[in-house]
C-alpha cells in the first residue's frame, strides 16, 4: 500500500483553449474537473499502475464533499479529517499545446491545530498497512511548519520509507528527520539554496549533496526533477541521469507528482531504485499528453519507457 498525504487537497478545473489568444469571456464547460493536490495526483498515478493506494487529507465544507465525490468517482480511496471553511479550488487555463497561461487558486482554506493533530492521528493509523508514504504540497494556514517533520518521525518510528515533496521552511524542518527521499524541482532547489544552481548536469549531484547532506543528517536520496531534461537520482555516493531520448511537449502540470507516483509504484512491485525512477520518468512524460494531473495513458507510457535512458554521472 502506498499512502499519500495532501494537507491542502483541492478541486482543479483544467481548461485548454482552442487558440493561444485569451478570449474576453471564458466558459468552463469544456474543462477537465478533478480532485487534485500533489499527493492526490500521486495516488492517481499509483492507481493507473494497479497498485494499492489510499489518499489522506482534509475535507472542509461543500467543496470538501464535492472533493470526496470526485475521488469516489475515480475509484481512488480517500480518507479525510474534517476541517473548517472550504477546500481550495483552482482554475488552470492553458493554450492548445498545454502551456499554462493563467492560474487562479482560491487559497482561503485554513485549518487549525486540531485539524493537524487529527490528520497526524489518521496517518498513524494508516501506517500499519503502508509500504511507502508520500507527503506532498503546501502546508495550509493553521498547520505548524513542523508538520512534515512530525510525519517523517511517525514513518521512521513505524519503519515506513517516507518521501517528501515540499518547499521552504516545511522542507527544512523535515530534512532533520532524514526522510527516505525528497523530490525538489530546479526552482525549489534554487529557493532552498538561495542562488541559481549549476545548469551542468555533472555538477548537480555534488551541489545537492552539499546543500541537503544526503546520507548524513539529511535525506537518504534526492530525486531532482528537471522538466524536459528528465530527472537525477542522487545518493550519498552515486548519481544517475534519467531521461527520455527525445523532446516531448505538453501540459507539465502534475508531471512531478506522476514521477513520484510512477517511482513508488515500481518500488512496490519490486524494482530497484534506479529502475523505479526510470519508470517514473516514463510515466511523467506520458502525463504531458493529458489535462488530468497524475494521469498515465499506459500505451504512451510503454512507448516512452522503451526510450527512457539511464546514465551514470
Amino acid at each position: 500500500m502506498i499512502v499519500t498525504v495532501t494537507p491542502g487537497a483541492m478541486i482543479g478545473h483544467f481548461l485548454r483553449l482552442e487558440s493561444a489568444a485569451l478570449p474576453a469571456s471564458i466558459s468552463l464547460n469544456e474543462a477537465v474537473t478533478v480532485a487534485t493536490g500533489k499527493g492526490i495526483n500521486v495516488s492517481r498515478t499509483v492507481k493507473a499502475f494497479a497498485a494499492p493506494t489510499v489518499a489522506l487529507g482534509c475535507a472542509a465544507g461543500w467543496t470538501g464533499k464535492r472533493l470526496e465525490q470526485l475521488m469516489q468517482e475515480e475509484g481512488i480511496p480517500f480518507e479525510a479529517v474534517e476541517a473548517q471553511g472550504e477546500n481550495r479550488t483552482g482554475i488552470y487555463i492553458m493554450d492548445p499545446k498545454g502551456t499554462l497561461l493563467h492560474e487562479v487558486v482560491d487559497e482561503r482554506f485554513s485549518a487549525g491545530p486540531r485539524t493537524e493533530d487529527d490528520l497526524l492521528a489518521l496517518i498513524r493509523r494508516r501506517l500499519a498497512g503502508a509500504r511507502y508514504v508520500a507527503c506532498s504540497g503546501r502546508i495550509p494556514p493553521g498547520f505548524s511548519q513542523g508538520f512534515f517533520k512530525k510525519l517523517v518521525d511517525l514513518c521512521r518510528d513505524a519503519n515506513v520509507p517516507c518521501l517528501i515533496d515540499a518547499r521552504g521552511p516545511a522542507l527544512r524542518w523535515a530534512l532533520g528527520s532524514r526522510p527516505f527521499m525528497i523530490k525538489p524541482n530546479e526552482q525549489e532547489l534554487a529557493d532552498f539554496a538561495g542562488e541559481t544552481p549549476p545548469s551542468d548536469l555533472e555538477a548537480l549531484p555534488d551541489y545537492c549533496r552539499a546543500r541537503f547532506d544526503i546520507g548524513g543528517a539529511g535525506p537518504e536520496n534526492v530525486l531532482l526533477s528537471l522538466g524536459p531534461r528528465g530527472a537525477i537520482l542522487i545518493t550519498s555516493r552515486e548519481a544517475w541521469h534519467v531521461c527520455v531520448d527525445e523532446q516531448v511537449t505538453g501540459n507539465p502540470i502534475g508531471c512531478g507528482d506522476t514521477l513520484v507516483g510512477g517511482t513508488l509504484a515500481a518500488l512496490l512491485s519490486g524494482s530497484e531504485l534506479v529502475e523505479a525512477v526510470r519508470r517514473g520518468v516514463a510515466a511523467a512524460t506520458s502525463n504531458l499528453a493529458t489535462d488530468s494531473p497524475g494521469a498515465v495513458p499506459l500505451d504512451l507510457y510503454r512507448s516512452y519507457l522503451e526510450r527512457t535512458r539511464v546514465r551514470i554521472l
